[in-house]
């Protein structure tokens, strides 16, 4: 008898408390569900940056040492991105160089893809 009042109890405690759980609930404590991760996002900041860059400078809000510094800063900045991509995938024909004569080449082709990006978004383009 005392063993069917003991698991009685139980079944009812474990109920109410699943019953009751919605209710009790902090509102807004289930966390965020996480967006995907998206590769190309570090990629889409620096390119506003860069366009916001060239607007500041352009209306007279920044200097030209300043977008210099800056731009420099944000192109650096893409270029390590797509180095490490390259290091993610060592096979593709895009794979971090061993001679400096080749790393050079490979910055002027980022930096120059760079540039093409921002002169399509300047004319509206989507990439």
């Amino acid at each position: 008898m005392m063993w069917t009042l003991f698991v009685t109890l139980v079944a009812f405690s474990g109920a109410l408390y699943f019953i009751s759980r919605p209710f009790t609930q902090v509102e807004g404590a289930a966390p965020e569900p996480e967006a995907p991760e998206d590769d190309e996002a570090p990629l889409e900041e620096i390119y506003v940056t860069l366009n916001e860059l060239d607007f500041d400078r352009r209306t007279g809000k920044l200097s030209d040492e300043d977008y210099q510094r800056l731009s420099l800063q944000c192109k650096r900045a893409a270029a390590q991105i797509l180095m490490e991509k390259a290091d993610r995938f060592p096979d593709a024909s895009f794979s971090r160089p061993a001679d400096p004569k080749r790393r050079e080449r490979i910055e002027k082709l980022v930096e120059r893809q760079i540039r093409e990006e921002l002169e399509r978004r300047k004319r509206g383009e989507k990439s």
